[in-house]
């Protein structure tokens, strides 16, 4: 005997015999995405960082290379 239960977005499901409980999808979607969004930023973060650091070291050495062929640094 198929069960229709209706969601929290008003949507009817039928799912069989299982009990379908909204509530919780959407507790364990809301705790996924809180655990997936800082972990992206902390990935992304370092991958800026490094980025970032490998272009100051590529200015600092132009800079040193310049700085002996008489051309002034802005």
């Amino acid at each position: 005997m198929k069960k229709q239960i209706k969601s929290l977005l008003g949507i009817e499901m039928s799912l069989g015999q299982r009990e379908f409980k909204p509530l919780l999808l959407l507790i364990g979607v809301l705790l996924f995405i809180l655990m997936v969004i800082p972990i992206g930023l902390s990935l992304f973060y370092y991958k800026l960082k490094n980025t970032l650091y490998i272009s100051w070291g590529e200015i600092k050495k132009n800079k040193r290379l310049t700085k002996y062929k008489g051309v002034k640094w802005v």
